[in-house]
């Protein structure tokens, strides 16, 4: 799945800029203050057609084209704005260090500073007038090659969901599930009688759905009526109540077509109100839809389940809201099960692998980190190889970002670990994109990255809350969505520190660099060749930061 590129974000970040820039502080002259004026509002209507693609799955090459564009140009006159804020600070800063001298070195310096301030004024007016001439380029472009909404409609390239090779997977190829299975299973069979909720919640691609749809299998035969619904990012409120009627009651399947959504509400209520049911809510993204979808399910005295599955926290909790529910937090694979998985999935069994290959399936298997998901997708790829070569191995190990990007075998695995970035709003795109900078494996400091993201210019103000709490407030939501791992935790359950799971890390990069957003050099990334311009720089050795910078 593509979507809308991040372009929204620099917009964003670049609002705040230009208004400061109107404010009393640098006066600017009659002309560029009406241009700035004209950009804000160009810039404003840019960003409301970006939010709309954020809708569209597979925007073709040329929305992405024309969203490139429109990113430069934010970039650029972001690049001006900053150049002419610095100038007008450096010369206040010269006419106080003047202040108190002879009068006549005070009158000279205070004609150069005049000179100075106003030829800082006249570039930013000229280089102004030229951002504003590409702005009505830009957006005539938009409308010359007819890029409206109506022509990528939600939804249109729809790609198959990944879940599916999942739902129906052989029980043998399933690895390292067994004691989290087993816990659940005791949970759903035990005596309490009244409506009970278990969520599963963890990272994209841990194995939530394999987990609930084996706990599914085992137990299902135990209750009165069953049946396995997926939520997915927009929730389709009918669709979904058809296919849960469908699994429930198979006399009504021939009826319901036609159905509006609070009469099939009642069939589902009135075909579960006496049963002992089980109902498995799979790939849960809101509380809004958990609230919809619960609504549906009549409480009861009959021993009935429902089992969530989540990557985010703060639904977990929304669905285990009474006394006897629970949170089941799912755990990557350990190392022996990752292995296990790893060489059965190439070789047919877990001894199979040669000893030439041990050690950079090892390698292979740390950027993994556990997950199942991505252990399967890459042991797929590499048991295409018709001839196992150690020099293919390696190659693949450097080259994961790009192949996670560009190769059709690994695409399952993009979708899932996409689905979380896509459902971000703008502001945290831009905060999670600038942990690029940071090296695999690296310890970044909650203090010292929130105040990285409000220099960037990417915190916005909260009424009643300090820019720093704000910060922090975006720091604790990507945790919240499972996007970093938090480590370091106090007492008060606040992180100090968070890491980002490598696979994760390698879509954050791909997407960064397709933004323009960071140049990497160094450390495990391929190497690039430096062309454009270069907007942050991050050089890496190995898994240390030596420096970024931004332009």
């Amino acid at each position: 799945m593509e979507r809308a590129s991040t372009a929204g974000g620099a917009i964003v970040s670049l609002a705040m800029k230009l208004s400061m820039v109107l404010g009393p502080k640098y006066e600017l002259i009659s002309g560029a203050r009406t241009d700035i004026l004209f950009l804000r509002s160009e810039l404003e209507s840019m960003h409301a057609f970006l939010e709309k693609l954020t809708t569209v799955q597979g925007p073709d090459s040329q929305v992405r084209c024309w969203m490139k564009e429109v990113r430069e140009l934010a970039y650029d006159i972001e690049d001006s704005l900053d150049e002419f804020m610095r100038r007008v600070e450096a010369d206040g800063t010269a006419a106080t260090s003047l202040h108190g001298s002879s009068s006549l070195m005070g009158f000279v310096g205070c004609i150069k500073r005049l000179l100075r301030t106003g030829w800082t004024h006249l570039r930013l007016a000229n280089e102004i007038k030229g951002l504003k001439a590409r702005a009505i380029e830009v957006s005539e472009r938009r409308s010359r090659y007819k890029l409206v909404e109506d022509i990528w409609m939600p939804g249109t390239h729809v790609s198959a969901d990944p879940r599916i090779t999942v739902l129906y997977a052989d029980v043998p190829d399933l690895v390292g599930i067994e004691h989290s299975a087993g816990d659940i299973e005791k949970w759903l069979v035990d005596e309490i009688s009244t409506l009970k909720v278990l969520s599963i919640v963890g990272f994209g691609g841990l194995g939530k759905t394999t987990l609930a749809m084996e706990v599914y299998r085992r137990v299902g035969g135990r209750f009165n009526c069953r049946a396995f619904v997926t939520v997915s990012q927009k929730l389709d409120m009918k669709k979904l109540l058809k296919d849960l009627l469908s699994q429930v009651s198979h006399n009504e399947a021939d009826h319901m077509d036609n159905w509006e959504e609070a009469q099939l509400i009642r069939k589902v209520r009135e075909c579960l109100l006496n049963k002992r049911y089980l109902i498995v809510v799979d790939d849960v993204w809101s509380k809004s839809a958990w609230e919809k979808v619960r609504f549906a399910l009549p409480q009861n005295n009959q021993n009935s389940r429902l089992l969530t599955t989540t990557r985010i926290e703060s639904v977990a909790k929304s669905c285990c809201s009474d006394r006897d529910d629970h949170v089941y937090r799912i755990e990557p694979l350990d190392e022996f099960h990752a292995e296990v998985l790893f060489f059965k999935r190439i070789f047919g069994h877990k001894d199979g692998c040669p000893p030439q290959l041990k050690e950079v399936s090892d390698q292979i298997l740390k950027k993994c980190c556990g997950s199942p998901l991505a252990i399967i997708s890459i042991a797929s790829l590499l048991a295409s190889k018709q001839v196992m070569l150690k020099e293919q191995w390696e190659k693949l190990l450097i080259s994961i970002g790009s192949a996670l990007e560009n190769n059709p075998d690994l695409e399952g695995m993009k979708q899932i670990l996409s689905l979380s970035y896509y459902d971000l709003p703008y502001h945290l795109k831009t905060c999670l994109l600038y942990l690029s900078l940071y090296p695999e494996d690296y310890k970044i400091e909650r203090d010292s990255l929130i105040q990285q993201w409000i220099a960037e210019g990417f915190v916005g103000m909260q009424r009643g809350l300090s820019v720093e709490d704000v910060a922090e407030g975006y720091f604790n939501e990507l945790i919240n969505r499972s996007m970093v791992q938090p480590i370091d935790i106090n007492w008060d359950g606040r992180a100090n520190a968070c890491r980002v799971h490598d696979m994760m890390l390698e879509l954050i990069i791909s997407k960064a660099m397709e933004e323009n957003f960071v140049t990497l050099i160094g450390g495990t990334s391929v190497p690039v060749k430096l062309q454009g311009n270069v907007r942050r720089l991050s050089i890496q050795s190995d898994h240390k930061l030596i420096t970024h910078i931004k332009e």
